[in-house]
């Protein structure tokens, strides 16, 4: 099974039927079974922890990606000390999976 029926599945065991209408458990929930799918976060919907000093893949309004950090101050930082702006979405940068 590959990770986009692995997170179908997940959709599916979140629902229930209620006066009979399928109905799933919470927004957050739906939210995050999206996510899975797209793992993209807008800006508009959340922000990482400020200042924590990792690094995210960040969407600029541009269509540019690139690797930024979230600053105390909540500006997005690259790793050449410059600054971004106009970041419409970001993504947790994950490690490769060992095989």
């Amino acid at each position: 099974m590959d990770k986009i029926e692995r997170t179908i599945q997940k959709f599916i065991d979140r629902l229930y039927i209620c006066n009979g209408r399928i109905v799933i458990s919470s927004r957050k929930e739906l939210a995050q079974a999206i996510r899975d799918i797209d793992p993209w976060i807008p800006v508009s919907e959340g922000l990482p922890e400020k200042g924590n000093g990792k690094f995210y893949r960040v969407w600029v309004q541009a269509g540019i990606e690139v690797h930024a950090t979230l600053t105390k101050y909540g500006r997005w930082r690259l790793d050449r000390g410059k600054y971004v702006e106009r970041v419409t979405h970001w993504l947790k940068i994950t490690p490769p999976q060992e095989s």
